[in-house]
Parts: structure tokens; sequence; C-alpha cells
């Protein structure tokens, strides 16, 4: 029998556990509390302080702004505006700061010394320099979140600068005259145009005293301009074509006087009958330095409003306009040349190849005169010449080719100080300097890749691309002797002075013009071509044989005696002392022409080595010196056999030559065959030439050469063409410009923020 099983025990229910004892945990969560508010107290502080600094900084920003709007002249009364401008700007943003720090100081990026310094390119103003800029620093302690954290301070510094803004114009010298033409009509011939009797009196009362500025006559122009336009923005702006006609129309309108137009469209139609065109535009303004053909030249403002507000003269601005509207178009000048020899075969023409420009702008600005070029081509010929003796007629021919170009009056005025001084009346002063030019004279070939509309075709200067040509050429008995195939050019020859204007104020630079006379700087030209002429054929007599020294000597004395009857009406063919008187007064007459020839000749070389030397460089590749002593010994022979031919009655009584001589028993000899054979004696070296010596009649020939052809060139090409074509023609008085401070801002309406 099976066990019987034993019941199971009933099960009883798990008893709960105690719970564990935790200890520390609310000292932990607490500690990891504080330190994160810790964190967010100190990151509160942090973003305070930067707040701060920011509201600092914006108002140190404001504050030297505020300032430098109050600067003025920059003299003691304007920086103590300027301060209590700054502060009260300060105290109306901002409390609770330290002691702020204001100054008056000089903002100067052109020293680099002063570039490592906080801020930097700030200095003390000299004696004779404005306060320019306002330094404004401030500073203020944080109030501390928490007493345990670090004291934490909040700095901001700023720099305004505050550079007067000026408006000036550059315009050549006119020449004074018995009766003054109108303002418009004298600055129209500053840029080449003579347009008297078109009516252009209306503009000097319609215009006279007018302003207008730069926002102005955009807008005039229907040229919207952003408010928010930079002085960059503005420059890209004005770098634009408009016709000249709008312009000219722009200039009246935003001057207030619309009843200018319809003179506006005479004045146009009587510009384009002078120029033979009729499609002109006019660049506005430029993005580029220097000259650039433009209304204004680049403009270097504190701002763009402060430049869009200057007042400019309107009559200036018109007469401009046209000088760059017109620029490289060339007119026939009306010069009524008195040439009795008839050896002009073309007329000057003139054109403005570089364009005057208005500045606007601080202390660098620059404006430029108009360059007026003069294309003048001389043609002469002694084969054609009236009035010539026959001993260059019927010897020597000599053809001239001078294709003269002429760059007048190339000036420029810079702007280098503003508002440093006052006159007597108080007004502010800008200092401007001027730089004029008298001219550049170029002699010579157009450049390999000229155009047809050479030399206007350029705006640089004529020496550009000169390429040597034939300038002379001479015949002696029908072969040539020598050519003179070079170039030259005289450069341009500067006057500079400086002064002080006033706005509103015209002033002449110098004041007394350039010293060097126009009819100076052409005898210069002239003399330096001469003397390589007749260097260059003394040059080419050495290689003349003995047979052509014969026949030269010979032919020459023949002219020359014949010249001689002019002097003296006698028969030299008379018997007795008749014919002895006349044959020997006409043989002393002859030796004289001779000498006085040579002589000239020496003197002239000597001096155009001492006056041209320079000139003479670039043209002359042969012994001038050595040649001066040729022409020394034929002198002196002469002088010698003049000399004895005057001093001795014995000479006159013994039979001494063929022409003229006598005895106490044979009577009176002598005819005129031996009176050539003893000019041409005359002409005979007492020693053979050498390959460097050319012979005696070829230095008498080159003599009278001079004599006939130095007061042509220099009266014909200084005194009748050039010197009335710029004086008269253009209007220009040589090495002057008139400088016009159109408008002067010394009020510190122009401010900049610089650090």
């Amino acid at each position: 029998m099976l066990p019987l099983a034993r019941p199971s025990s009933p099960r009883l229910p798990d008893r709960p556990r105690a719970p564990q004892r935790q200890r520390g945990s609310i000292l932990v969560s607490a500690a990891g509390l504080l330190f994160v508010g810790v964190l967010l107290l100190g990151g509160v502080q942090l973003g305070y302080k930067y707040y701060l600094q920011r509201e600092l900084q914006k108002t140190a920003d404001l504050a030297a702004l505020s300032g430098a709007q109050a600067l003025g002249g920059g003299d003691a009364a304007g920086c103590a505006s300027a301060l209590a401008a700054a502060a009260a700007a300060v105290s109306a943003n901002l409390s609770d700061l330290d002691t702020p720090a204001y100054a008056c100081r000089r903002w100067d990026p052109t020293d680099a010394s002063l570039a490592g310094q906080t801020p930097p390119y700030l200095r003390d103003p000299q004696d004779d320099e404005r306060h320019n800029a306002v330094h404004v620093a401030l500073s203020a302690e944080l109030p501390r979140l928490l007493p345990f954290l670090p004291a934490m301070r909040a700095e901001a510094q700023a720099v305004a600068k505050a550079d007067p803004l000026a408006a000036f114009s550059v315009g050549s010298r006119l020449a004074s005259t018995s009766t003054p033409s109108g303002v418009l009509t004298n600055l129209l011939k500053g840029v080449g145009l003579d347009l008297d009797g078109t009516g252009l009196v209306g503009y000097d009362t319609g215009l006279a005293g007018v302003k207008i500025t730069p926002g102005g006559l955009l807008d005039a122009l229907g040229i919207p301009v952003p408010a928010d336009i930079t002085v960059g923005g503005l420059n890209e702006l004005l770098s634009t074509d408009v016709s000249l006609g709008e312009l000219l129309d722009a200039v009246v309108k935003a001057g207030g006087r619309d009843d200018l137009l319809s003179a506006n469209a005479g004045l146009l139609q009587a510009i384009q009958a002078k120029l033979g065109v009729s499609d002109l535009n006019v660049r506005l303004g430029t993005e580029e330095e220097g000259r650039a053909s433009s209304l204004f030249t680049r403009i270097d403002a504190p701002d763009a409003k402060s430049a869009l507000g200057v007042q400019l003269d309107a009559l200036q601005v018109l007469a401009t306009a046209i000088g760059v509207g017109t620029g490289k178009h060339a007119v026939q000048a009306d010069l009524d040349l008195e040439d009795p020899l008839g050896l002009i075969k073309v007329k000057p023409r003139v054109s403005v190849i570089e364009p005057p420009s208005i500045a606007i702008g601080g202390v660098g600005a620059t404006a430029y005169t108009s360059q007026i070029r003069a294309y003048v081509p001389i043609q002469i010929s002694t084969a054609q010449m009236k009035g010539l003796g026959g001993v260059l007629k019927n010897l020597v021919d000599v053809t001239v080719d001078l294709p003269i170009t002429v760059d007048a009056v190339d000036g420029k005025a810079i702007l280098q100080d503003m508002c440093h001084a006052r006159d007597d009346r108080q007004r502010p002063l800008a200092h401007i300097a001027a730089q004029s030019s008298i001219l550049k004279i170029c002699v010579g070939g157009p450049p390999a890749e000229a155009d047809a509309q050479w030399p206007f075709s350029t705006s640089a200067s004529c020496d550009d691309g000169l390429t040597d040509k034939q300038l002379f050429r001479v015949k002696v008995l029908g072969t040539d002797l020598a050519s003179l195939n070079t170039k030259l050019t005289v450069d341009a020859l500067r006057a500079e002075d400086d002064d002080d204007f006033h706005e509103g104020q015209t002033r002449q630079l110098p004041p007394d013009g350039n010293p060097l006379e126009v009819g100076t700087t052409v005898r210069d030209v002239t003399d330096a071509l001469l003397a390589a002429l007749l260097g260059n054929t003394l040059k080419g007599g050495t290689t003349m044989n003995g047979a052509d020294q014969q026949k030269l000597r010979q032919d020459l004395a023949t002219q020359i005696w014949n010249d001689t009857a002019a002097l003296n009406t006698c028969n030299p063919s008379a018997s007795g002392s008749t014919g002895y008187q006349c044959r020997d007064a006409r043989w002393k007459a002859g030796l004289a022409e001779i000498e006085r020839s040579s002589t000239g000749l020496k003197g002239f070389l000597g001096a155009t080595l001492g006056n041209s030397l320079d000139l003479l460089d670039n043209l002359l590749t042969l012994d001038v010196l050595g040649l001066l002593g040729n022409v020394g010994n034929l002198v002196g022979d002469l002088v010698g056999a003049v000399g004895d031919v005057l001093a001795g009655l014995l000479g006159s009584l013994i039979p001494t030559n063929a022409c003229a001589s006598g005895s106490l028993l044979g009577g009176y000899q002598g005819n005129e065959t031996g009176c050539i054979n003893e000019l041409a004696n005359a002409l005979k070296n007492t020693s053979p030439p050498s390959s460097t010596q050319p012979p005696n009649a070829v230095l008498a020939l080159v003599g009278m050469l001079l004599e006939t052809l130095r007061p042509v060139l220099d009266d014909l090409i200084g005194q009748q063409v050039l010197k009335p074509l710029i004086e008269q023609v253009v209007g220009l008085q040589v090495g002057q410009t008139d400088v016009t401070l159109m408008s002067l801002d010394c009020d510190g309406k122009g401010v900049q923020l610089v650090y």
C-alpha cells in the first residue's frame, strides 16, 4: 500500500522589504541648481556687458559724428562747439558713465607712423593746420549680479572726421583785349570756340550769379539718385553719356531759367555749324583718377549727399560741358595771315583734345584746363619766294616742309588745404596750387598707325609716336647737298604758383604769367632747325670734288657781283677813274657781304649752341664746334682781305688785282671779269679742305642762307602764325590759368566715421 501523501502547507504571501536609506541626494541637486544659476547669471552678466558695449559704441559713434558736424572751421571756437555737441549726444543717450573723454584731433592717414596706435592716425594739429576730427572715449562699470563675480567694464571709442568740401574749376587765362567780350564768349574761347555774334550775351545776364548743384543737374536730366547712394555709387552713376543739347537744357532748368531753352537751341546750332558735326555727347563723371574727358573729375567727398549739394556756377558748368562735348573736333582757325612771300599753303586748325573739368572733393581734388592743339603745316620753297637776291634764287633751292603741332596751355589746379585761415572779412579760405604750361611744340611726321584725323585723333602729347620726316632739303647747282630728316620736340615749359581763395573768387596763377614768351619759345625751335639744316649743309659740302668747288666759287662770285649792282648803279665798264671807283666800290661791297654773312653764321651757331643745346643734341650728329672753327678761319681771311683793300693807298696805285687797281704810269686797270675772279679767289681756301672741313664757298653760301631763312621762320612762324593763333584765335594768355573757387563748405556738413 502506497503511503499517503502529506498534504502541502498553504504558502504565505511575501513580505515587503523595508526601503533602503539614500543619503545626500538633496544637496547634490541643490548644488547643481546653484551651479546652473551661477552660469545663467554669469551669462546674463556677460550678455549685459555686450549689450552695454554695443550701446556705448553706438553712443560714441553718434557723439563723434555730432561733434564733427559742429567742428566748423576747426579752430578753437569750432572745437569748443564740437566738444559740447559730442557731450550733449552722450547725455541724451546714456547715464551712469565714467567721465567721458572728448578731444579735437587731426586725422592723418598719410602718416604711417601713427598706424600702430589706438585709435590710429590721430595726432595734434600743427600750427598751420585745423582740427578735422573728434575723438570720443566712453567707459562704464557693470553692476554685479552676484557679489562674488569679478568686476566687469565696457569701453568704446569712436573717431569722426569732417573735412571741408569744395568745388572749383581751372581754365586757360584769356588774353586781354581792348573790347572784352561777354563772360560766356570768353569761356568758350578757352575751349577753342569763338562764337562771337551768336547771341551769347543773354546767358551772361540770365545765368550771372546763378548756382546749381550736381543733384539738381541730375534731377533736371531725369537721372534718379538712390537715397542711400555712396560716393563710389555716385561716381558710377555719373559715368554716363548724355547729349550736349540735353545737358545745356538741364543746366538752365536747374538754374531756374527755362526762358533760355530757346537760346540753347541757337547755341547748339552755332556750335554744330562751327564744327561741322551734329552728334555731340558729354560724359558727366568718371570713376578714374586724373583726366577722363568728363564734366566732373572723380569725386572724393566725405559722403555722396554733401557732394550732390555743392554749389556750382552755372556759366562755368555750361562752358565746361561744351568743352567736353566738342573735344577732338578740329576747327579751322580764322587767322588773317600777312604772308607777302606766299608761303602758307594750309590754314591752321585748332581742336580741344582734352576738355576742361570741374573738381568736387577734399584735399587733393584736381581740376584740369582744356588742352588745345593747333596744327600748322608750313611749306617754303626758295624757288617760289618773292624778292630773293640772285645768289639764293639762282644757286640754291631750299625746300621747307614743317608740319608743326602745338599743344597749348595744359594746366591743372590741386586743392591743398581748406578752412585753414580767413581773410580780413572773415571769409574762410581754400589754398589751391596751379600748374600751367606754355606750350609744347612738335615738328615731325605722324605715328606709323595714325588715322586720317591725326593729329586731333589722340589726347596723348603731340610727341607720342612722332616719326622722322624730311623737314628741309638743300640743292646747290641742281645737286642735293643736304637734307634734314628728323623730328623735334620742345617740351612744355611750366610755371607753378599757389594762393588762397575765398568762395566765388577767381585768381590768375601765376599773376604775371610765365616769364618765357611765345616768341622766345618759337625762336628756340626755328633756331634749332636752322642750326641742324646749316650744319648738315656744311657737312654735305665736305664731299664736293675740286671741280664742283671751283664752279661753286665762280658762280657764287658772279651772283654776288651782280647783286652789288643794286647797291651802286654806277658803270663798272666806264673808263678812267669813274670805272675804277665803281668796280672798287662794288668789289668791296661783295667782300663785305661775304664777311657779314659769315660772321652772322658764326655768331648764330655759337648762340644756338648755348641757348638750344638740348634741341641740337637731338638733331645734330656732326661736329658743329669743329665747323665753327672753319667759319672763324673764313671770317678771318675775309676780314684780312677787306682790310688790305681798305687800308692801303699803295694797293690802289700799284696793280694788285684784276678788278680795280691803278699805277702812276699805267693808269687805272681792271674789268668786271677780274672783279668776279677776285671775289672767287677770296672764297678759295688757303689750304685744301679736309674731309671734315667744308669749302669756304659753302660756308659763305650757308651764311647767306641763314640771313634769308632766319627772319622768315622767326617772323612767319612765330609772330604771324603761332603767337596770334594762340593769343587771338584760341584767346589764351599763354602761361597763366584762371582758378575759380565756386564753393567752399567749412561747416562740416559732410562727415565720416573713420574709427
